[in-house]
């Protein structure tokens, strides 16, 4: 069973912790991308959150190991658009790729 350490209101894995400075960007980049699906999809996000504690945990854990590949498929078409909302999804696809 893996332990969680509570930050907060958010759990986090104790590797991430014990990363330190990783943990802590990490949280930063996953709340920039948070942040913006709220901002580009308000009602889309709604829906498909059920659980944000999980959706953080999983999130978070996921930009740790790299597995970010459906982030940047999310972020591409909208950097596409290319409307409002396309330079500032650029940008998080280009922090993101720091993870790969």
């Amino acid at each position: 069973m893996t332990q969680h350490i509570i930050i907060g209101a958010v759990q986090h894995d104790p590797q991430i912790i014990a990363d330190g400075m990783k943990g802590t960007q990490i949280d930063v980049l996953a709340n920039e991308i948070d942040d913006f699906s709220k901002r580009y999809d308000y009602y889309g996000y709604g829906d498909a959150i059920d659980d944000f504690d999980a959706y953080w945990e999983q999130l978070t854990t996921d930009i740790y190991n790299g597995d970010v590949q459906y982030l940047l498929d999310w972020l591409e078409p909208i950097v596409e658009e290319e409307d409002e909302y396309s330079t500032e999804a650029k940008e998080l696809m280009e922090k993101i790729k720091e993870y790969l």
